[in-house]
């Protein structure tokens, strides 16, 4: 709220390679909205960059924003009986991969998890083949070491907040 107050413009006023989880916390509101009004995944992912980018300046940040708006946007429209995870896995890895491009900093981390996880899913019966203990393991613990912001980048922190 400083950097606003005093100028800075909202895209460029977060905290540079800030990690956390408030702006996917606070994400559905905006989901049950754009899905209501019909809003679309471009345009709610212009909206999405922004809103993240005013307090966490870190492309880890806007793309977790991105694949968690684009992952509860698919939830919502989808019926409970007729989810296909894996699928909805690859519709998250078709949609982030562009904007990976965009945001390169996190060095296509986010679409390769989401891969990861995809394969260990069970094709019949749609549950991870994983132990906890082996999800730990590929995916880490997604605790951060605050001297070493980009620890994000290989803690797992991202699906974790999935």
């Amino acid at each position: 709220m400083d950097n606003i107050q005093a100028g800075v413009p909202i895209e460029q006023a977060g905290q540079k390679n800030a990690a956390g989880n408030g702006v996917v916390m606070k994400q559905f509101p905006l989901v049950a909205i754009a899905v209501a009004k019909n809003i679309s995944d471009a345009d709610m992912a212009e909206f999405i960059i922004t809103y993240t980018k005013a307090t966490h300046d870190s492309d880890t940040a806007v793309l977790a924003s991105l694949v968690h708006h684009k992952f509860l946007t698919s939830l919502l429209k989808t019926e409970p009986d007729k989810l296909n995870k894996k699928a909805l896995l690859h519709e998250l890895i078709r949609f982030i991969t562009p904007y990976e491009s965009r945001f390169p900093n996190d060095d296509g981390k986010i679409s390769t998890m989401l891969s990861l996880l995809s394969d260990c899913i069970i094709e019949k019966t749609g549950k991870l083949s994983l132990s906890d203990e082996e999800i730990i393991e590929i995916f880490g613990r997604g605790e951060l070491d605050p001297n070493n912001p980009k620890d994000i980048f290989r803690s797992g922190y991202v699906i974790f907040t999935l």
